[in-house]
């Protein structure tokens, strides 16, 4: 992306200057259709930090899922989550264990969907050895059926989960 910024920055300098001084970037006089990358799309993103969180985790990791609204319960849990991330924050500790954050979590109400999703899906037990295919499933059949990734749960789990009255 960094990449993008600069070639467009060197042709906004070259082929329209004063762009620069009025700051008109949707009336350029060029435009690039070189893309950007797919690992800094929003669920793809979130998708790849999900992966690599592991048994521990820094706080930005932490944070990133507490705040990402693709990790099931994202939404409705966002301020329970965010005054967690708050709470978290406070302690000043750079490393986080993951059933140490389970067990903080499952002590306070709001965050009973986090609690839920943690243990079912980044306790490193159920997502061993799984194949690409079945993670794409996950992803993306989770993310629209749900609005947010449920990772470790079944298709048929998050399809009664986000049916009315659940």
């Amino acid at each position: 992306m960094l990449q993008r910024r600069k070639i467009e920055r060197i042709f906004r300098d070259q082929i329209d200057p004063e762009s620069r001084l009025v700051n008109a970037e949707a009336d350029t006089l060029f435009s690039l259709s070189l893309g950007g990358a797919l690992a800094e799309e929003g669920v793809i993103h979130a998708a790849l930090q999900i992966l690599q969180a592991g048994p521990s985790m820094t706080i930005d990791q932490v944070s990133f899922l507490l705040r990402t609204p693709y990790l099931g319960g994202g939404v409705k849990e966002a301020d329970a989550r965010a005054l967690f991330d708050r709470k978290l924050r406070s302690f000043k500790q750079q490393r986080f264990s993951l059933s140490g954050l389970i067990s903080m979590a499952e002590k306070v109400p709001t965050l009973s969907r986090l609690a839920e999703v943690l243990t079912l899906s980044l306790d490193g037990s159920n997502t061993n050895n799984r194949l690409p295919g079945d993670w794409a499933r996950e992803f993306l059949l989770n993310s629209v059926r749900s609005g947010g990734l449920v990772i470790g749960v079944s298709t048929a789990e998050n399809t009664r989960r986000s049916s009315p009255g659940n």
